[in-house]
């Protein structure tokens, strides 16, 4: 809500607004999920909730994403880009319906072949998102939500941890490469805007929450476990240095805001 705004008072231009806007309005899935695994609150009602705002939250940071990345070509082609990408979406939840369980059926004493079904699941999925012109994250994730329905999901855990826990790390430290050491005043700037994050969000949340019938508790704890940016606001800041829509700085901006504000949700979202 208050991103936008301050980003502009802050000198950034209105491509840069816009993309740190847009970063700035998903949670990161990785540290709450992580976060109520070891609070064991994964299955009440209150995690199933954030745990499915978080899912909303990603699959529109997906169309946005897609979106975004046609942004030299107008309106119409980022439209056109949103509506490609539901589609790849309404392709996945056919698969998660159909082909998956069939596949399991059919390999699953095999742990080998079934690493390479899933594995061929995924790059299917991208390679349809690179011949349609979507980013690959776009097929990335779609591929995902192909194998998200129980008990399938349990059962692809187990066999893609070892890989997910390697390319997760791997992420990372490439990303860490590509981040410019910061300047005093980016480094300002970066506070200042997680304060914003930090700030605007558990109340808006909260108080959401208990409209829509939470208890205080569960809503305060609901704001500030969402108040925190996504990995994948990452992964547009990537795509917009990319594109040439941001510069290093503004993408080290973007990182050292993702970093702050997960390093601080385990100590605000406790007791």
């Amino acid at each position: 809500l208050g991103v936008y705004p301050v980003s502009r008072w802050l000198g950034f231009n209105a491509v840069e607004s816009l993309y740190l806007a847009v970063g700035f309005s998903t949670s990161s899935t990785l540290v709450v999920i992580r976060h109520l695994r070891l609070r064991l609150r994964s299955y009440e009602p209150f995690g199933r909730l954030v745990v499915g705002v978080l899912l909303l939250q990603d699959i529109l940071m997906i169309l946005l994403v897609s979106a975004i990345s046609h942004l030299d070509d107008g309106a119409m082609a980022m439209l056109k880009e949103m509506a490609i990408a539901a589609l790849l979406g309404a392709l996945a939840l056919g698969t998660q319906r159909r082909i998956i369980p069939a596949l399991l059926r059919r390999i699953r004493p095999d742990e080998e072949l079934l690493l390479l079904g899933m594995l061929a699941v995924l790059f299917g999925f991208t390679g349809i998102a690179d011949a349609a012109g979507l980013p690959a994250v776009a097929g990335s994730f779609f591929a995902g939500l192909a194998f998200s329905a129980f008990p399938v999901n349990g059962v692809v855990r187990s066999v893609m941890a070892p890989l997910s826990s390697f390319f997760l790390a791997l992420f990372f430290v490439s990303l860490g490469a590509v981040v410019t050491l910061p300047t005093g005043a980016l480094l300002a700037k970066a506070l200042l805007l997680s304060m914003v994050i930090l700030c605007v969000t558990p109340p808006v949340v909260a108080f959401l929450s208990e409209q829509f019938g939470l208890n205080a508790r569960a809503s305060i704890e609901g704001g500030l476990l969402l108040a925190q940016t996504s990995e994948l606001s990452l992964v547009l800041a990537l795509g917009g240095l990319f594109h040439q829509h941001l510069s290093e700085d503004l993408f080290s901006v973007m990182a050292l805001v993702a970093i702050l504000t997960m390093s601080l949700t385990p100590f605000l979202a406790t007791d």
